[in-house]
C-alpha cells in the first residue's frame, strides 16, 4: 500500500507475525505479513491503548489479527489499530543475510534480516536502561544494535567475535527526518550467534607495526583486534593517550583509567578505526610491559611552509602525526573555547593551534618567543569526497604540562595594543578634562560675573561716600569759611560801634559783601561742585580774593605770592590747591591767633606745591581736631591731596607757627595731563 492510499486512511484488516515490541508494554509491535513489515501503534488510539490490546502480553512470533486504518508514514506502512487479537504462538520468519550497505540503502527499513560482523564494543544504551548497545563492524563499515536486556551483566564475552545478528532495521534521523545512519533493533541474546570465537588472550595476538594498522587489501577482511607496542608520549587517562614506535606515532582511545607516564612500554589491543585522516585505535585494552626515559621531541627546524610544499613521496608528513615534536615561534593570539584554552603560533609564516593543558595556567604575553613540545596532529581540509592526495593545512600540538612550554624571549609588555589602551585612556581623560575645564571656566565666569557685581555696588558705594565726602569738603570750604569771615567783620563792627561808628558801619559793609558772595558761591558749588573764584583762571588772584575776605584790613595781614612761570593747570589742580589754601588760611585766621599768614604757590614742571604759612601759637599735629560733622580740617585737605596722588604735610610746634605744604601733580606720570 502505498503513501498516497495510506494518506486516506483506509481501513485495514491483517493477519501477521510480531517481529517485535518497540515498548515494553506491547503498544508499538512490528508485525510481519508475507515479506512485508507493517508498524503497529496502539498510542494514536484515541481511545486508548488498554481498548485495543489482547489479555495477554505479545511476545516475538506471535500471530496477530489488527483491524483499524492505515496512515501515512515515512518509514514503514503504519496502522493505527482499533483491535488487535492474538491468535497463536509461532516462529519468527527466516532473515535474509543483508550487508551494511544494503542496510544504509533504506530499503530494508523495519524489515526483518541478519547481519555478520564483529562485535567491538558492549555498554549500556543511553537514556534507556532496557537496552544494551552493541558496537558492530563488518568490512563495509559499523552500525550500532540495540539489544533487549536479559541481565545486568554485559555480554562482554562477543567482544571481537564473530557473529550472526538478526533483528529488525531501524534507521536513526534527525529532527529533519534525514537519515543518519541504520541500527538493528535485537530482541535477546537467542537472535546472536557466534560464528567465530575471540581468542582468549588479546594480548597473545601478534605485535602490528604502527606503519602497517591498516594496510590495503583487495578483499574482505573482518575488522578483528589488532595489537600494538609502543613507548608513551602523552596519556589522558579514561580517555586517549599516544604511543610511538620506529618514527610513527598513533592515537589510542580507550576508556582504561590506568595512569601512564612518557616512557612507559606498553602494549594496546583494539580495533583500528578510520580517523579524520590516519588510522587510530579504538575500544583498547593496555599493560604496562616496561619503563624507560621519557622519549625526546623531535625538532622541527625545516621552516613549516618548504615542509607542507614537499611533494608525495618525499614528505614526511606521514611520519609526524602522532609524534612528540618540538616546534618554535612568536605566540600570536590566545584564547579559550568549548574545547578549552588554546594559543596559536606562527612559525615561518605558517600558524600552529596549541591545546592548552589544565596544567598550563599562566599563558606568555603576546609576541613572546617561544618553543612548545607536544604531539603533533596534522591538519587537512575538511572534504566529503577525496579527489586526489591532499597535503596538510596546518598543525596542532597538544603539550603535555608547563614543562613543554619554553619561553626564549619575553614580549615587551608595551604591546601596539596596550598602546591603543593608553591612546584611549589619555583621549578619555583629555575629554575629561576638557569637561571640567569647560565647567570650571563656566562657574569662574559665574563667580567673576558674581564678584563683578559686588565690587560694582561697593565702588558704587565707595563713590557715594567719596562724593558726600567731596560734597562736605566743597561745602566747609565755601560756607564755612564764608561765614568765618562774616563772623570776623561782625566782632571788629562790634568792638567799634560806640567809639568809631563810621569804622563800624565799614565792617558791617563788609560783613554783607562776604555774605553775598559766599552766597553765590555755595549755589555755585551746590550746582556744579566748582569754585566761582576760578572763573578767571588766575589762582594768585583768586588766593588774595579769598584772603581779602578772611581779612579785610583787619589782623592777621595775608599775602600771597607765586613763584615760577605761571601755568594753566588743570581745573581739578587748581580747585584742590585753592581750596588747600583756603582751610589753611582759614584755621590760620580762626584757631593760630596769628598776625602775618603768608600763602605761596611754586609752579614747577609737573607739580604745583602750595605753602602756607602763620606766625601763630602752632599745635601738635597729632592732637589736630580730626574728621566730625562739624569740622573736616586737616583730614579734608589731605584727602584733596591724595586724591590727586599728592603729598600732604603739616610741621607745627606749640607757640612758633604752623606750616602747611601741599605737593600736588599737574601731569600723570606717562606725561599725559590730568
Amino acid at each position: 500500500m502505498g503513501a498516497e492510499e495510506l494518506a486516506e486512511r483506509p481501513p485495514i484488516d491483517v493477519e501477521g507475525i510480531a517481529l517485535t515490541t518497540l515498548s515494553t508494554d506491547g503498544r508499538r509491535i512490528m508485525l510481519w505479513q508475507d515479506g512485508v513489515a507493517l508498524f503497529a501503534d496502539a498510542t494514536r488510539n484515541p481511545d486508548g491503548a488498554e481498548s485495543v490490546l489482547p489479555d495477554r502480553e505479545i511476545v516475538p512470533g506471535d500471530r496477530l489479527r489488527v483491524t483499524g486504518h492505515g496512515k501515512e508514514s515515512f518509514v514503514a506502512p503504519l496502522i493505527v489499530p482499533s483491535k488487535i487479537e492474538w491468535l497463536g504462538s509461532g516462529d519468527l520468519p527466516e532473515a535474509p543475510t543483508v550487508d551494511l550497505i544494503e542496510m544504509s540503502s533504506g530499503r530494508l527499513s523495519s524489515q526483518w534480516v541478519r547481519v555478520e560482523g564483529v562485535v567491538q564494543a558492549v555498554k549500556p544504551f543511553p537514556d534507556q536502561k532496557r537496552f544494551w548497545l552493541l558496537q558492530i563492524a563488518t568490512p563495509h563499515g559499523r552500525f550500532t544494535a540495540r539489544l533487549e536486556k536479559e541481565s545486568d551483566d554485559a555480554p562482554t564475552q562477543w567482544v571481537d567475535a564473530v557473529v550472526a545478528v538478526r533483528g529488525v532495521c531501524l534507521h536513526i534521523f534527525n529532527h529533519r527526518g534525514e537519515s543518519i545512519g541504520p541500527r538493528l533493533h535485537v530482541n535477546g541474546a537467542s537472535e546472536i550467534t557466534v560464528l567465530e570465537h575471540p581468542p582468549r588472550d588479546p594480548f597473545a595476538l601478534p605485535d602490528t607495526p604502527l606503519d602497517n594498522l591498516q594496510p590495503f587489501t583487495p578483499h574482505e577482511v573482518m575488522p578483528h583486534r589488532k595489537k600494538v607496542r609502543g613507548t608513551v608520549t602523552f596519556c589522558r587517562p579514561g580517555s586517549h593517550l599516544y604511543i610511538q614506535n620506529e618514527g610513527r606515532g598513533v592515537r589510542i582511545v580507550t576508556s582504561d583509567t590506568t595512569v601512564f607516564h612518557p616512557g612507559d612500554q606498553v602494549e594496546a589491543a583494539g580495533f583500528v578505526v578510520p580517523g579524520a585522516h590516519f588510522s587510530e585505535i579504538h575500544q583498547a585494552i593496555l599493560r604496562k610491559v616496561d619503563s624507560a626515559p621519557a622519549p625526546v621531541p623531535l625538532q622541527l627546524e625545516t621552516p613549516l611552509p618548504e615542509l607542507m610544499r614537499l611533494p608525495f613521496e618525499q614528505t614526511p608528513f606521514k611520519d609526524l602525526h602522532g609524534r612528540l615534536v618540538e616546534l618554535g615561534g612568536v605566540l600570536e593570539l590566545s584564547g579559550e573555547d568549548a574545547d578549552g584554552r588554546w594559543m596559536s603560533l606562527v612559525s615561518d609564516g605558517v600558524a600552529a593551534q596549541v591545546r592548552l593543558p589544565p596544567e598550563i595556567q599562566e599563558i606568555p604575553r603576546r609576541g613572546s618567543v617561544v618553543r612548545v613540545a607536544g604531539i603533533c596532529e596534522l591538519e587537512y581540509p575538511s572534504t566529503e569526497l577525496v579527489e586526489t592526495f591532499t597535503l596538510p593545512s596546518g598543525l596542532r600540538l597538544l603539550p603535555r604540562g608547563p614543562a613543554d612550554l619554553t619561553v626564549v624571549k619575553s614580549a615587551s609588555w608595551w604591546t601596539p595594543q596596550r598602546q591603543w589602551m593608553v591612546v584611549a585612556i589619555v583621549g578619555i581623560l583629555l575629554l575629561l578634562a576638557l569637561a571640567w575645564v569647560h565647567t570650571l571656566r563656566r562657574r569662574v565666569l559665574e563667580k567673576g560675573a558674581e564678584l563683578a557685581a559686588e565690587m560694582g555696588g561697593r565702588r558704587m558705594a565707595e563713590a557715594r561716600a567719596e562724593e558726600r565726602t567731596r560734597l562736605a569738603e566743597e561745602l566747609h570750604d565755601t560756607l564755612a569759611q564764608g561765614l568765618t569771615g562774616v563772623s570776623l567783620q561782625l566782632e571788629a563792627a562790634g568792638r567799634a560801634l560806640n567809639l568809631r561808628p563810621t569804622e563800624s558801619s565799614r565792617h558791617l559793609g563788609l560783613a554783607g559783601q562776604i555774605l553775598a558772595s559766599h552766597r553765590d558761591e555755595v549755589r555755585r558749588t551746590l550746582w556744579n561742585l566748582r569754585s566761582g573764584l576760578l572763573d578767571t583762571g588766575d589762582l594768585l588772584g583768586s588766593l588774595r580774593a579769598i584772603a581779602e575776605n578772611l581779612c579785610p584790613g583787619t589782623k592777621p595781614v595775608i599775602s600771597c605770592r607765586r613763584t615760577g612761570e605761571v601755568l594753566d593747570l588743570p581745573d581739578s589742580v587748581a580747585h584742590a590747591v585753592l581750596r588747600i589754601a583756603q582751610e589753611a588760611m582759614s584755621n590760620a585766621v580762626k584757631h593760630a591767633s596769628a598776625e602775618n599768614v603768608e600763602a605761596a604757590v611754586e609752579f614747577g614742571a609737573t607739580e604745583v606745591i602750595l605753602t602756607v604759612t602763620d606766625d601763630g601759637c602752632g599745635f601738635k599735629p597729632g592732637a589736630a581736631a580730626g574728621a566730625d560733622p562739624a569740622h573736616f580740617g586737616l583730614q579734608g585737605m589731605r584727602g584733596r591731596a591724595r586724591r590727586l596722588d599728592g603729598q600732604f604735610e603739616v610741621n607745627s610746634t606749640p607757640g612758633e607757627g604752623t606750616t602747611v605744604r601741599a605737593t600736588i601733580p599737574h601731569h600723570r606720570s606717562n606725561g599725559t595731563e590730568l
